[in-house]
């Protein structure tokens, strides 16, 4: 809860610096490079990650990546003050949230949709995210995954609804209802 709250916290005032520059694209493409980096050199990240130890030269070596990556002003900031506040650890769920924040203002809906095969769930995102985006007026960007696990039907998840029709869905229904 308390790493939610500073996670969130983080992230807020990354975004609010963000919008009053107007650079708040730029800084989450930024982010999206730097957690990048981190997930391909997880040594580097522990090692800025890691407590204790010289601050001023992490700082400088993110400085460093900052102009080799052409990170904007805010984003390179943003990394100094999580490396000075040992927080850089949660710099993943930080970047997640900002990004949150970002689709918010945009009106952008992101979601996944869980089918047997890649052919359905094409099929399903174009009309899921044209029928969602006519009756909200929001921009609808649905993400696929394959699970052999379902016989046939989907599964649409959004934030945190979850619409089951899956074959196995409706079966466990028609058992329950047959069971009554």
């Amino acid at each position: 809860m308390k790493d939610r709250i500073l996670t969130d916290r983080y992230a807020k005032a990354l975004f609010a610096a963000a919008q009053e520059r107007s650079v708040g694209n730029v800084v989450s493409e930024d982010l999206k490079k730097i957690n990048a980096l981190f997930s391909e050199k997880k040594d580097l990240f522990a090692w800025f990650s890691a407590r204790g130890g010289d601050k001023a030269l992490r700082i400088a070596v993110i400085s460093s990546v900052s102009k080799a990556l052409s990170l904007d002003g805010i984003s390179l900031n943003f990394l100094s003050l999580l490396i000075q506040k040992n927080r850089l650890g949660a710099f993943p769920q930080m970047g997640d949230r900002f990004n949150e924040l970002m689709d918010y203002k945009e009106g952008v809906v992101r979601g996944t949709v869980t089918a047997a095969d890649l052919e359905t769930i094409q099929t399903i995102k174009d009309g899921l995210s044209a029928a969602i985006s006519k009756k909200f007026g929001l921009k609808v960007v649905l993400s696929g995954v394959s699970s052999p696990d379902i016989v046939g039907g989907a599964i649409l998840k959004i934030g945190d609804d979850l619409w089951d029709a899956s074959i196995e869905r409706k079966l466990t229904l028609i058992k329950e209802s047959l069971c009554r």
